[in-house]
C-alpha cells in the first residue's frame, strides 16, 4: 500500500472508500485494498477481467470518460 499511502500523505488526505484507486493489474487492486481505499478496475487492461475480478475491484469503468461519474 506504500504508493497510495504516500500520495495520501502528501496531498494531506485520509485513506477511505472515498479515495479511488484506477488500475489495471492485480498488483493495483492489492495494493488499493490494503491502503484501505476503493479501486476501479479498466476494461481496456492486458489482463484478463476474470484475472482481475479475482483481485475484487469496486468498479469497472469502460472509459476515462466514465471516471467523471465518480469525481
Amino acid at each position: 500500500p506504500d504508493p497510495i499511502l504516500k500520495a495520501l500523505d502528501e496531498l494531506k488526505l485520509k485513506a477511505g472508500p472515498e479515495v479511488l484507486m484506477v488500475g489495471d493489474s492485480p498488483f493495483d487492486f492489492a495494493c488499493a485494498k490494503n491502503a484501505g481505499v476503493s479501486s476501479a478496475a479498466v476494461e481496456w487492461s492486458l489482463h484478463p477481467q476474470e484475472t482481475l475480478n479475482n483481485f475484487g475491484p469496486d468498479l469497472w469503468l469502460r472509459n476515462f470518460p466514465q471516471l467523471l461519474e465518480y469525481v
